[in-house]
């Protein structure tokens, strides 16, 4: 499998480090370790922080206690949640407030961003 060639490659290249003291330098590594492969840095400004005026008191759905296993879906509201490991299907889930997911929705369909929708 490909993966299991990239995998390998990054061990090998691995093996001729003697110390690695960043994620940087873990990440050159991995970019060096074979011709095609790109690291995404992450940082600060992947993540958005909602103001709790955007959110539900109470989950219309499963009960936060139960759930196992939660999704969000790109280009969606809403949050997919399984309450069982066994579970086959999602269940649908909203976490956001009418008014805000209103609003989110409205941004979505016009093509804005995900960084662009707390822009409001």
């Amino acid at each position: 499998m490909m993966a299991d060639s990239v995998h390998a490659n990054i061990e090998r290249a691995l093996r001729h480090v003697a110390e690695i003291f960043s994620f940087d330098d873990y990440a050159r590594i991995v970019e060096g370790s074979r011709q095609n492969n790109h690291v995404i840095r992450f940082d600060h400004s992947h993540v958005i922080d909602f103001p709790s005026s955007c959110m539900r008191s109470v989950m219309s759905g499963a009960q936060f206690h139960d759930i196992k296993l939660a999704e969000f879906r790109r280009g969606t509201v809403d949050c997919f949640v399984k309450t069982d490991f066994g579970q086959e299907a999602f269940e649908t889930c909203s976490v956001l407030s009418r008014t805000f997911a209103a609003k989110v929705t409205q941004k979505i369909a016009s093509g804005a961003s995900p960084f662009e929708l707390l822009d409001f």
